[in-house]
């Protein structure tokens, strides 16, 4: 998760350089969503810019404020970390093998929307 409050760019570049150093085969940065009726939600409140109807992890920040990053910042830091893991030198077979089939190609398709 990316753009939680508080979270600097430079903590924010970390997980996604830590996501690259690990052994993974697969990763989604998601953009930190506080929902209803967690602890989260209630203390972070303050912090909601959105209507709970508009909450999507994938794209949409509901934060605003001084103690978080911009959400202009958090797109691009979520897309920098899907390059970086899918398109680095230590992935990029990887990834082109796995679209080759068909259950990759429908596995990246819901992946390029979510980008």
């Amino acid at each position: 998760m990316l753009g939680a409050p508080t979270e600097t760019e430079q903590e924010a570049r970390a997980t996604i350089n830590l996501a690259n150093e690990l052994p993974l085969d697969d990763v989604t940065f998601s953009i930190t969503t506080p929902l209803p009726h967690t602890h989260l939600y209630d203390m972070t409140r303050e912090l909601i810019d959105e209507d709970f109807s508009h909450f999507d992890y994938y794209k949409t920040a509901v934060y605003s404020g001084d103690e978080v990053l911009p959400a202009g910042m958090l797109n691009r830091l979520r897309r920098l970390g899907y390059i970086k893991f899918y398109l680095g030198p230590k992935r990029l077979w990887r990834t082109i093998q796995s679209v080759l089939g068909i259950s990759g190609i429908r596995k990246m398709l819901l992946k390029i929307q979510r980008f």
